[in-house]
């Protein structure tokens, strides 16, 4: 049996829904013009979480493995030719955003993906590739050398053989062994 869980939360409908992986209650979906809506009671009240976010287009949504009230949120400028890398982090569940966008190239983001063994390692795919960052998003550096430098358009990181995957748009899905990034920053 199908059942609603929300209203019609936006007139051009949702492009992202994500699950927490510490608490299935709490659901945040996106969509277009910097739309975000969160709930805490499994989909039975829902409220905005877009303000102070710009008005582009939701592609990514990320709950932290880490911690409950941690959400990431990649927005695509795309369709208005705007190529700027725009990802947001919440520590407060969507009631205040933070940009950690910092040395992204001026490229479009399109996923991101957060290592459930090291905190504060994080992966961008952008429209040139992937970049890492160790210190909770601090700052970026290329994964270019050992990936290719083509649109990225979704990643996962695969914990039981310690991989990255990256979905590329036109040359195919690559496997990257995370292992040595997350021995550095546990050093």
């Amino acid at each position: 049996m199908e059942e609603s869980i929300s209203p019609d939360l936006t007139e051009k409908g949702l492009l992202a829904l994500a699950e927490s992986p510490l608490d299935p209650q709490r659901l945040v979906a996106g969509g277009g013009q910097g739309e975000v809506f969160t709930t805490s009671d499994g989909g039975k009240t829902w409220k905005g979480a877009g303000a102070g976010l710009p008005g582009k287009t939701v592609r990514d949504i990320v709950l932290s493995v880490h911690r409950p009230d941690r959400v990431f949120v990649v927005l695509s400028g795309s369709n208005d030719s705007d190529s700027t890398s725009w990802i947001f982090r919440s520590d407060d569940f969507g009631n205040s955003w933070n940009s950690i966008s910092a040395n992204l190239p001026p490229e479009s983001a399109n996923a991101l993906a957060e290592d459930s063994k090291t905190p504060g390692l994080l992966f961008v795919g952008t429209d040139l590739g992937v970049y890492v960052s160790t210190n909770n998003a601090g700052g970026w550096e290329s994964l270019c050398q050992t990936l290719p430098t083509a649109p990225v358009v979704d990643l996962e990181v695969q914990d039981r053989d310690g991989a990255l995957v990256a979905a590329t748009h036109g040359l195919g899905i690559f496997l990257l062994d995370i292992e040595p990034i997350r021995k550095s920053v546990r050093k």
